[in-house]
């Protein structure tokens, strides 16, 4: 039953189980977040004579030229699920193409005709970019960006009836009395995109509010945002999280009624915690394995995390096997110049290659600090670490291996009800 019903339906069986008991009785919720889908509309890219694969084969592993069939892959995953809500964290499009977003706001009016509500922040990918195009035979052709009130338009079904003032598009969701969702808009976009997100006064003002009003109804708040509120990793960590995120965890903490933030951005699954306050940052959607995070929360208002992959049988056979090696094979491509001025053998330098490809797969997945066989007992070990010197990659994997942020379950988290 979808939420706007259950809402209706709540409120009657309060009414009739206050009646008949004193108290009502809190209904399990079942959530599905998703980020960074990086869909790129067909028409942008189906008519490339190669030029577009090549851009992705550069690229950081996303299988944007496979979007057609990932978002169907998606509306069926949704659909075999069946959560109260789909949660949608932002960089929903590849780079703001006003047709992107024309696809993604049809396949979301699809997915909520099956009775499972959807809920959307934008990321810094998705408006005001300053050149957006489509993939031609052999060019680039100028194809229309998506301004704020227009991605407003496009989405208003998705966004909630009520938004805040100076706060971008952020807006509070009631998934059940004493559970509600915060989404944060926090993305900067106006008058142009940052990769950080900005956590302003304005922000502050609208969220400080909601939580006390929460407080005083019982209930707890689960925020969202694009860009991390608390700090996953060293690497980039300006670009990667929000501005004044420590003063946005500040005010979750300080309310008492909220500890969980759902984010993205990173591409990388991973859970981060700061006294009390978690950051869950769900992998991206358009890098194999194509990451999703499935919520429960009890009827006593404690939360369980999943990171789940999109099934297989929701795709066609050509994107299953491509994904099997395209990750690892984008890697390898960038790696070649840099393995190439080492001097060693090339045995050696496919021993490098397999060993940091494994370890960076690891790292995206979540799966980092739960190898089959620790990395230090890995034949490459010794290698790597003699070569790393003078192989940036190995430098910097290996530094995650031994990063106490990843010493941690990436995968699944369970909270007490607070």
């Amino acid at each position: 039953m979808p939420i706007r019903s259950r809402l209706i339906h709540a409120l009657w069986a309060l009414v009739i189980c206050t009646l008949l008991t004193g108290f009502a009785a809190a209904e399990p919720v079942r959530l599905m977040v998703i980020s960074d889908i990086h869909f790129l509309a067909p028409s942008c890219y189906e008519q490339s004579e190669g030029l577009f694969l090549s851009v992705m084969q550069q690229a950081d592993g996303k299988m944007t030229h496979y979007s057609r069939e990932l978002l169907e892959g998606l509306v069926e995953e949704v659909q075999h699920q069946q959560p109260d809500a789909l949660i949608v964290t932002g960089d929903i499009s590849f780079n703001g193409e006003y047709a992107s977003h024309e696809g993604l706001a049809a396949a979301f009016a699809q997915i909520e005709e099956t009775g499972v509500d959807v809920w959307v922040i934008p990321g810094n990918h998705d408006i005001n970019i300053e050149n957006t195009w489509a993939f031609i035979k052999y060019s680039y052709e100028p194809t229309p960006n998506t301004s704020p009130e227009e991605f407003a338009a496009l989405y208003a079904p998705f966004l909630g009836t009520e938004r805040a003032n100076g706060a971008n598009l952020s807006y509070v969701v009631p998934l059940r009395e004493d559970l509600w969702l915060a989404m944060c808009d926090a993305a900067i976009y106006d008058p142009e995109p940052a990769t950080a997100g900005y956590y302003t006064t304005g922000h502050q003002l609208w969220l400080r509010k909601v939580l006390a009003q929460a407080k005083e109804a019982g209930a707890q708040v689960i925020t969202a945002t694009h860009q991390s509120v608390v700090s996953h990793t060293a690497f980039l960590q300006e670009a990667m999280s929000v501005w004044r995120g420590e003063n946005m965890a500040a005010d979750m903490r300080t309310s008492g009624s909220s500890q969980l933030n759902l984010s993205g951005h990173l591409h990388i699954q991973h859970i981060a915690e700061d006294d009390g306050i978690y950051d869950i940052a769900t992998g991206a959607f358009s890098v194999p394995p194509f990451t999703y995070g499935i919520i429960e929360v009890d009827d006593a208002g404690a939360i369980s995390y999943q990171a789940q992959r999109l099934c297989e049988e929701h795709l066609p056979g050509r994107v299953v096997e491509q994904a099997k090696t395209w990750f690892e094979d984008v890697h390898n491509a960038r790696q070649r110049n840099s393995l190439e001025e080492l001097e060693i053998s090339e045995e050696e330098r496919k021993t490098l290659q397999d060993f940091t490809a494994r370890v960076n797969h690891a790292y995206f997945t979540g799966e980092l600090a739960n190898p089959p066989t620790p990395w230090e007992e890995d034949p490459a070990w010794e290698l790597v670490q003699a070569v790393q010197k003078k192989y940036p990659s190995a430098a910097y994997l290996t530094s995650q291996i031994n990063a106490a942020e990843n010493q941690r379950d990436a995968r699944h988290l369970e909270l007490p009800a607070p």
